[in-house]
């Protein structure tokens, strides 16, 4: 779930429109008459600098204003005179709106504490008399304070009071173990970071010859920013684009260039990647405004190579394949198989099919993200059923190894020692020595996104129901896996190792 924005009236933002990339703004006051079709907490009224223009804006097109979207924004050598009018006047802007929010913080403090020394004089002065009162009363009446029977009464009810206050403390620390041991598994997992600026040595040790295409990348989530940083380590003619702008500033500051658009970013390169979260957001990319086929319109016929790196289904590949190729593109699918930390090293696996003389000049590229890369096919589809087949497979085995580990921990077994067998058996991998020393140490965060995994096998289900084929086990898999995204699991093994 994407992190909600905050903004109010007066803000120094930067928004996008569909005509317009990202431009200098301040958030306004709506005029009465201004009306917006949507819901009154997702937009803004906003006023743009250089061309003096108010419009309502989607708030997901609205980012804070910050010195990394001016630097950006002088990456864009196509910068009109207005363009570069509203950023001076956005950064002559900046430092008012800073001293002005300075003083009013300062004003709210002395207010907020003069209040507060008002309130604690008024709350003494009543509270004083009342005291005064009850000093008077205890001394007319000491038998009240020395009777016996009051002491004992008040001796029992003080112990009473004790005993339930125990009692209560006790319940909830039992329950705050309980929260603090199931948080340790719903606790959501923050995409790993990524440092740009310290490169990895096994993928320079690949000793990899850049290409002398020029390289764009559309898609900067765990596994497109990977891809990314190793294009860069490698030394490759990189320009980026992504929904989210702010996502591409680190990359423009570790040498990449930024593209406007999707449309954009094929007018400036000869080959394009694509790695986006699923079928529904390629094809956004691809059919969308100022997208993919509007880039191929405005470029000569043949110049340029399309390369679909999203898990999806072959259908859809197959669909925006024919697109491509209609409009005088190159096209290749080639999804990609394997973790952020395999994309980190640069250890991915990848299968293509489509354009055989694309997946050649795309050697470079695919020595840097992976161990493996083949072209199974001229036949769009046969790529993303064979990913889609080893994910399933992927998925099941993970079901069954949490669910072998739950077992072996409700017959009160050393899972430690069962893994210690595994190792010397016929199952033994990488995937059942690291995942299953990760599960003794308590760690569960994922290699892959849990609703991700969900996703591949629910696709693969239906690449099985569209076959013909049974797929029972696969069926149970992904119940296992949508259970856990119903729980809010990050991991599939939490769902049984919680229980």
């Amino acid at each position: 779930m994407a992190t909600k924005k905050y903004f109010e009236i007066g803000d120094l933002v930067w928004a996008k429109t569909q005509s317009f990339p990202f431009w200098p703004a301040r958030i306004v006051k709506p005029p009465t008459d201004a009306k917006s079709s949507a819901p009154e907490m997702e937009r803004h009224y906003i006023f743009f600098f250089g061309i003096e223009n108010c419009t309502w804006i989607q708030d997901e097109n609205i980012v804070h204003h910050s010195e990394e979207m001016v630097q950006a924004a002088a990456f864009n050598e196509e910068n009109s005179n207005s363009l570069e009018l509203a950023i001076k006047q956005i950064t002559e802007e900046a430092p008012k709106e800073a001293k002005l929010l300075v003083k009013e913080q300062a004003a709210a403090f002395n207010e907020e504490n003069s209040n507060s020394l008002e309130l604690a004089i008024k709350q003494i002065t009543e509270e004083a008399p009342k005291e005064a009162k009850l000093l008077v009363k205890e001394k007319e009446s000491p038998e009240v304070s020395t009777s016996g029977t009051k002491k004992k009464t008040a001796k029992v009810e003080r112990r009473k009071r004790k005993t339930e206050s125990s009692g209560v403390r006790k319940k909830a620390a039992n329950k705050r173990i309980s929260t603090v041991t199931k948080q340790d598994f719903i606790e959501p997992q923050l995409d790993p970071i990524i440092n740009l600026w310290e490169f990895n040595e096994a993928v320079r040790a690949k000793n990899v010859i850049p290409s002398n295409k020029k390289i764009g990348f559309i898609g900067l989530g765990m596994m497109g920013q990977r891809l990314v940083k190793n294009l860069l380590t490698t030394n490759h003619q990189v320009t980026v684009w992504n929904r989210t702008l702010e996502k591409c500033i680190d990359f423009v500051r570790a040498g990449a260039a930024l593209a406007q658009s999707p449309c954009d970013i094929v007018q400036k390169c000869d080959i394009i990647f694509c790695c986006v979260s699923d079928s529904e957001a390629s094809k956004a990319v691809v059919f969308g405004h100022q997208g993919i086929l509007l880039g191929l319109d405005r470029s000569p016929p043949g110049s340029k190579g399309y390369v679909e790196m999203t898990t999806m289904d072959p259908t859809t590949s197959i669909e925006i394949g024919g697109v491509i190729t209609h409009k005088g593109g190159r096209y290749l699918e080639a999804p990609i198989n394997g973790s952020w930390k395999t994309a980190e090293n640069g250890n991915l696996i990848i299968l293509s099919a489509g354009d055989r003389q694309l997946f050649r000049n795309c050697k470079s590229c695919f020595t840097t993200f992976s161990k493996i890369s083949r072209h199974l096919s001229f036949d769009v589809g046969c790529a993303s059923k064979m990913n889609l087949i080893n994910s399933m497979l992927i998925g099941t085995a993970q079901a069954a190894f949490a669910e072998a580990m739950a077992l072996v921990r409700c017959c009160n077994l050393s899972q430690d020692i069962y893994l210690q067998i595994l190792k010397h058996g016929p199952l033994n991998s990488r995937f059942i020595r690291e995942k299953g020393s990760a599960l003794l140490a308590g760690d569960f965060s994922p290699n892959i996104s849990l609703k991700y995994q969900q996703k591949d096998l629910h696709l693969a289900l239906s690449l099985g129901n569209d076959c013909g084929q049974p797929m029972s086990v696969t069926a149970t898999a992904n119940q296992v896996f949508q259970r856990a995204k119903l729980h809010d699991f990050t991991d599939v093994y939490a769902d049984y190792l919680s229980n």
